[in-house]
């Protein structure tokens, strides 16, 4: 059985291929997005797993390690943190919500003007997709930047 996708009647083979097009680039958005989120949560993990073995490992003379112990924690805390943020921050379009479904269903099917501001719609979506991924990718460098330099800091106090 053909999907929705393959049946569709476009009133232009141009509008045809600009909305599997515009498909394609929704998913592949989904998918990074998504790549990003599980990156940002294998991080805010690792934090808690880092925490929990520096926890376990007993005193340590702050007095001696102090000058880079502290920034180091601090630099962890601070990767947990927006690794949790980058993690809640994707909200994506995906497709018409229902509101929107609402709106194509009234309208005349079919219609040229209909099938533009669909896929008008369906540009603005992949816009606002890129704008969000883009925040996304910018909170997970700083996520991972945050984990090395608490991760080195971290190491100098114990071997100094």
């Amino acid at each position: 059985m053909p999907d929705a996708d393959e049946s569709a009647e476009w009133s232009t083979k141009r509008r045809e291929v600009a909305y599997h097009e515009a498909r394609v680039v929704l998913e592949t958005q989904q998918e990074t997005a998504s790549d990003v989120d599980d990156k940002a949560l294998r991080t805010v993990q690792l934090v808690v797993v880092l925490v929990g073995v520096l926890a376990s490992l007993g005193q340590l003379d702050i007095s001696a390690a102090g000058w880079s112990l502290v920034p180091g924690l601090l630099s962890l805390l601070g990767s947990l943190v927006a690794g949790v943020i980058t993690y809640s921050e994707s909200d994506l379009y995906q497709g018409p919500n229902q509101e929107y479904l609402r709106y194509l269903a009234e309208g005349a099917a079919g219609s040229p003007k209909w099938e533009r501001e669909f896929l008008d719609t369906l540009g603005e979506w992949i816009a606002e997709n890129a704008d969000e991924i883009a925040l996304n990718g910018r909170l997970l460098f700083v996520t991972q930047g945050r984990l090395l330099v608490g991760v080195v800091l971290v190491a100098v106090a114990y071997l100094v």
